[in-house]
């Protein structure tokens, strides 16, 4: 009990905080997890061992087996439930009750505790990847009702007047309130290794933090005669105590400390004036583009003006050797169509995210039958000749388009949301500045207005100032 960490707790505190979505807030988050998962599966062996069943320990496995089956048979259910779903017949809802109700029943039936099988239902739940709207009604159910009736029942329970009253409970208050602050101090050395000090000391006030699964231990406790009421109430005063220092510290001691957005690594096969010049209009704040070319001469030109690298051969060998695969996105602008072909499908076998290739083929049957195969492998391909006829379509039919495509100043940008914390939130609170002109969610095309909900891993397409827009991707760009 003396190693938990209440992961409710700290989750409101760092969305109150927007931490959620940096590596310090994940780090905390990660603190908070190990802090439940442990010693709830140790709460759980003690009390069955405790009890009399430690010979059916092994029947734990089966609710675990349960919670795996249920991820499993149903991991793509929110993604489709809205096809099914009414106002009256609130499918999600009842799928998550069901989760919990299947979860905790098992876990009562094999001679575990019942926090164990609710737990594991909201990791379940949680990795099923709910809608926002669904988990903001879970919040309302839980914070709303269970969470207070939990509290007011154990409130109930504790007989202050005796407790106090008791020189035992006086002595063991303080003693236990240490000794709470003492098991999570080992917290801070892990934390110093990755952050300032005075963040790792702030972090370490944070996963003193407990309260949740102590009250649920004294409970379980006192069920198989391992604490007295006494015992019992000062652990739970104990714990009280660390949920006013714990934030309170935290809040006092906390230095937000600048994010660093990570860049997209960019890779380009293939040094031309067109592939130099996207080069340098590409923001350095967010790409690190780098050129290969196999030609002496291309290299000579452009080396002082790009970051040029030569290569010996477009060999996929020896493409993999040098690190030109080794990328988040690979451009193959070679002029030459069946290796940019080859080099394409050889990339994305070997696993890069993102391939987008140039196809200037003018054999149309053997183009077709490179494109349905390059769709196939999901990547992307242009014609030089496509994309200046689209671009001259543009200029005709909307006028105002062209600027936008053309100058260096006011350009068309695509983030994906990432930062859990614009996920349920409408566009109307983005910049007035920034215009979202599509959102792209599912390969779906919408077109926003001021109340339409973003959601996490919507792709917005949209433009503005670069002012707003640099901080913009900042901001998005935090990952879940």
């Amino acid at each position: 009990m003396f190693a938990t960490v209440p992961l409710g707790v700290m989750i409101s505190i760092l969305k109150e905080n927007n931490l959620l979505g940096n590596t310090y807030g994940q780090t905390l988050l990660l603190v908070g997890v190990l802090g439940e998962i442990i010693p709830l599966l140790g709460l759980t062996v003690y009390s069955s061992i405790k009890s009399g069943n430690g010979a059916t320990l092994w029947l734990l496995s089966l609710v675990f087996l349960a919670a795996a089956f249920l991820l499993t048979r149903f991991h793509n259910f929110f993604k489709n439930f809205n096809k099914f779903t009414k106002s009256t017949t609130q499918l999600d809802m009842r799928f998550a009750f069901l989760v919990i109700i299947i979860l905790v029943v098992m876990a009562v039936s094999v001679g575990a505790e019942n926090i164990l099988g609710a737990f594991l239902a909201g990791i379940v739940i949680k990795l099923l990847e709910p809608q926002k709207s669904t988990e903001m009604k879970l919040n309302a159910i839980g914070y709303g009702l269970l969470i207070p009736f939990f509290f007011i029942l154990t409130g109930v329970k504790l007989n202050l007047v005796t407790l106090l009253s008791s020189k035992t409970t006086l002595i063991l208050i303080p003693l236990l309130l240490v000794a709470f602050l003492i098991a999570k101090l080992p917290s801070y050395f892990g934390l110093q290794l990755l952050f300032s000090k005075k963040n790792s000391i702030a972090g370490t006030w944070l996963a003193e933090t407990t309260i949740t699964l102590v009250i649920s231990g004294v409970a379980i406790a006192q069920d198989i005669h391992a604490l007295t009421s006494e015992q019992g109430g000062a652990f739970i005063i104990g714990a009280v105590l660390t949920c006013l220092l714990g934030p309170l510290m935290f809040k006092k001691l906390y230095q937000p400390e600048e994010q660093q957005v990570n860049k997209t690594n960019v890779h380009i096969i293939g040094v031309t004036s067109l592939s130099v010049t996207a080069c340098q209009q590409l923001p350095s704040e967010w790409y690190d583009v780098s050129l290969y070319t196999t030609h002496q001469e291309s290299y000579e030109t452009f080396h002082s003006t790009a970051p040029v690298t030569g290569v010996r051969n477009l060999d996929e060998k020896t493409l993999i050797e040098e690190g030109v695969f080794d990328t988040d996105i690979l451009v193959i602008a070679h002029i030459f169509s069946q290796t940019n072909y080859e080099l394409a499908l050889a990339a994305k076998k070997y696993g890069v995210e993102r391939v987008l290739v140039r196809l200037d083929n003018p054999d149309l049957e053997e183009t077709s039958q490179m494109t349905q195969k390059l769709e196939q492998a999901d990547i992307e391909y242009f014609n030089t000749f496509d994309v200046g006829v689209g671009v001259l379509r543009s200029a005709i039919e909307s006028p105002r388009i062209l600027p936008l495509i053309t100058s260096v100043h006011s350009q068309i940008f695509e983030f994906e949301i990432l930062n859990p914390n614009f996920a349920g939130t409408q566009i109307s609170q983005l910049p007035k500045d920034v215009t979202i002109s599509r959102i792209i969610r599912q390969r779906k095309s919408l077109i926003p207005h001021g109340e339409t909900i973003m959601q996490l891993h919507d792709h917005l397409i949209l433009t503005g100032p670069w002012e707003e827009i640099s901080k913009l991707h900042t901001d998005l760009s935090k990952p879940r």
